[in-house]
């Protein structure tokens, strides 16, 4: 029975690595500091200086010219994913809201008349 209470005694609960140092001091974790915050992970960083080469190797911005006239919904999800997720603005001026409801095309590439519609 006495080995019983010294062995309760003695029990650790198993509650993670920090209980590692609280048991044993010169038990310390070791490491770095770490990756400096906001800062990007390396593959990360070499995935977006592959895009950008693959971006300036068909043609930069004339490239994303030809898509937004062949792929305009591409070109718009690829649009969004730039513009601001967020509007600061001050509640109490007044002043014009103009909402984008859809595209306008060229003239030259006007689209053809539905039925029942007159052009």
């Amino acid at each position: 029975m006495a080995d019983k209470q010294s062995s309760e005694k003695t029990a650790v609960p198993k509650t993670g690595a920090t209980n590692a140092a609280v048991v044993n001091p010169s038990k310390k974790r070791k490491g770095g500091p770490g990756r400096p915050k906001g800062s990007q992970n390396k593959l990360t960083m070499q995935v977006k200086e592959c895009i950008l080469q693959a971006f300036h190797e068909l043609g930069g911005v004339d490239y994303l010219v030809e898509v937004g006239r062949s792929e305009p919904r591409a070109f718009l999800i690829l649009l969004g994913k730039i513009l601001p997720t967020e509007v600061i603005g001050d509640l109490n001026t007044t002043g014009i809201i103009n909402v984008v409801t859809g595209i306008e095309h060229a003239p030259n590439e006007a689209p053809e008349a539905s039925e029942g519609e007159v052009e």
